[in-house]
């Protein structure tokens, strides 16, 4: 069964691309350009503005300087209507307001506090704002104003260049960014892939190298190409270190079991025994023991050595559930315990090795069995992600969770029960080698209000079948 992994939205694309280093140092570079060329053209924009308003008012003065030569009203009045006529008061505006009365200009003034107010004269539009100055004469008063267009216009010209410049520019920096960032974060995160499996055992993972010399690589590169020299060493050594146990472990078997033949010749040699038969149960047992933790490490070996494609089928994970119950249920009985399984109505398919998860399955029953005593409540429970053994023993600390995955440890309160401190670490290469991941944790439905009913949730959890 092959089930089919939900597409990602791309808001989760995006938000996963903005937090990758690469692309916040891409658009923080946009970021900062764009403001360096909004801070340099408001600059300029700002001071063209202040020179042209001090052009303005300089004409102004110019204009109010030349008609201080008038001294009677009529004769200001005659200036201005020639000057009024001659200007357009879209653009400059000049009025006076006689003593004796008499008005000329091209704008109707409304005077008010220390300036003016400019209404349509005759039908000839006026400007939306004007500078002015007003000023007194002994004929009477003078209204001069010039349109503040020639300003509106600098201000929309430095708005279309700043559209036409740095909207194309930021923009495709931002794409030439943004690109160079996608590139990189894809090799950072090929980069974090490959740790990951690492992490995970997988010693034969390496990272796409493209063909250069060392001084010519980037960054990247380098530390691609360092990264594959590292694993590789790490994949001889530790390749070196499982041969070298699996030899001594292999090695060390056979004589084993010629003692163990030796010993039952001996046995059925001896007509009179002078050995205490005890002593030679003894000596049996300690034989058998040690060839079982030989046997114990020479399997564990061959998991780290990988499963190939040949070894992973469809396996039920309900039905090997079923059986592994159905196997215990009567040591269960005898021990007064209360062996349960709950598995899913629908199968449980996943792609792995059956023996080999159904060992992991059996060694956890057997641990359950084994250490959390008469009367305690073990349950086999199948999910669709994996598979979990619980008990209401005394559980495991959480100091010593992650020892008791090494080979041949044991906590103290164990050495007296039977064992050999390889069924966990067997666990654990089990499920690594199916690429999934193997925790213990305290078991929410024992009594957990004392340390020694702490219980055990041992989870094996499997990746989605087709993933």
């Amino acid at each position: 069964m092959t089930t089919e992994r939900p597409a990602r939205l791309p808001s989760a694309r995006l938000r996963q691309l903005l937090r990758a280093t690469p692309v916040r140092q891409a658009l923080g570079l946009t970021a900062l350009f764009a403001v360096i060329n909004m801070t340099a053209l408001g600059g300029t924009y700002l001071k063209m503005r202040q020179d042209s308003l001090r052009a303005l008012e300089s004409q102004l003065t110019r204009h109010m300087e030349e008609l201080e030569v008038s001294a009677t009203p009529r004769a200001m009045a005659a200036i201005v209507a020639a000057k009024a006529e001659a200007a357009d008061p879209a653009e400059t505006v000049i009025a006076f307001l006689g003593r004796d009365g008499s008005r000329s200009g091209n704008a109707r003034v409304k005077r008010h506090g220390g300036g003016a107010d400019l209404f349509p004269l005759d039908g000839r539009p006026l400007a939306k704002e004007y500078i002015q100055e007003v000023r007194q004469f002994d004929s009477g008063l003078v209204i001069l104003g010039a349109s503040l267009a020639p300003l509106e216009d600098l201000r929309r010209t430095f708005s279309e260049l700043l559209l036409l410049t740095l909207g194309p520019t930021v923009l495709l920096s931002l794409l030439l960014g943004s690109w160079s960032a996608r590139r990189n974060a894809h090799r950072l995160a090929a980069i974090e892939t490959m740790l990951a499996q690492l992490s995970r055992g997988e010693l034969g993972s390496r990272l796409p190298e493209r063909p250069a010399d060392l001084e010519t690589m980037d960054d990247l590169d380098r530390v691609a190409f360092r990264l594959n020299r590292m694993a590789a060493r790490l994949q001889d050594t530790v390749g070196a270190l499982q041969q070298v146990s699996a030899d001594i472990a292999h090695d060390l078997r056979t004589p084993l079991q010629r003692m163990s033949a030796h010993l039952e010749t001996l046995r059925q040699q001896m007509p009179t025994p002078d050995v205490p038969p005890a002593a030679l149960d003894a000596l049996e047992q300690e034989i058998t023991r040690a060839s079982a933790i030989f046997s114990g490490l020479l399997q564990i070996a061959r998991i780290e050595g990988g499963l190939s494609a040949d070894d992973l089928q469809p396996v039920d994970l309900c039905e090997v559930a079923r059986q592994v119950h159905e196997l215990y249920l009567p040591v269960a009985e005898d021990q007064q315990a209360d062996l349960r399984l709950r598995t899913p109505v629908s199968p449980c398919l996943q792609s792995g090795q059956r023996d080999l998860l159904m060992q992991a399955m059996i060694n956890l029953v057997e641990n359950a069995l084994r250490h959390a005593g008469s009367q305690a409540e073990i349950e086999i429970a199948v999910t669709p992600d994996g598979f979990e053994i619980s008990d209401t023993g005394p559980g495991i600390p959480e100091a010593d969770r992650k020892s008791v995955t090494r080979r041949l440890y044991r906590l103290e309160r164990s050495r007296s029960t039977p064992g050999n401190g390889l069924g966990l670490a067997l666990v654990e290469a089990i499920a690594s080698a199916h690429g999934g991941t193997f925790t213990l944790k305290n078991n929410p439905k024992a009594d957990n209000s004392t340390a020694n009913h702490a219980g055990l949730c041992a989870r094996v959890l499997l990746p989605k079948s087709g993933s």
